[in-house]
């Protein structure tokens, strides 16, 4: 069992999405920031510590941001849509719909989790229920993503992505 996890995994980690696979992709971008941008100005963007009038311009930030598509990008994708994910979601059975939705549970539980845990990366925004939205709407998109293209990596750009952005306009 371990082995055809880990080896999905593997598959996930080094399958190249198609052309037509980023064409999804891309359609599957807009939806996300279209429903992202109603969840954010739904809540008013200083409820999650989000100024649209800031953005850090400190040179550190923008030169150590690639970092975050390792930490906490890909590792939390291969974590959550990697490692927790079954092999085949569209067209699987009602088995593999309910090991991704507690996978996506458990992403989203994972943040405010890191709060309790005392870890360093951990903020106190990950409790306000507009950004438990925004983690399961991105944990739900990423997972869609996985499954549709069979790569890790389209939903690895979007997480670094969203957390580049949020951190970028976080005071």
């Amino acid at each position: 069992m371990s082995s055809s996890i880990f080896a999905a995994l593997a598959k996930r980690l080094t399958t190249a999405p198609t052309p037509q696979n980023w064409l999804i992709t891309l359609l599957i971008y807009g939806v996300f920031f279209f429903i992202l941008a109603l969840i954010i100005f739904g809540a008013h963007p200083s409820s999650l510590h989000m100024h649209t009038s800031y953005l850090k311009r400190e040179w550190t930030f923008w030169l150590l941001s690639p970092l975050y598509f390792v930490i906490p990008s890909l590792g939390e994708e291969i974590v959550f849509r990697g490692l927790l994910q079954p092999k085949r979601l569209f067209g699987g059975t009602s088995k593999a719909w309910a090991l991704s939705g507690l996978s996506l549970l458990a992403f989203i539980l994972w943040h405010p989790v890191q709060i309790w845990l005392g870890l360093p990366s951990a903020q106190s925004v990950f409790l306000e229920p507009a950004f438990l939205m925004i983690a399961g709407l991105l944990g739900l998109t990423t997972t869609i993503l996985t499954h549709k293209t069979g790569s890790l990596w389209p939903g690895v750009i979007l997480h670094g992505v969203v957390v580049i952005g949020w951190k970028a306009l976080s005071a």
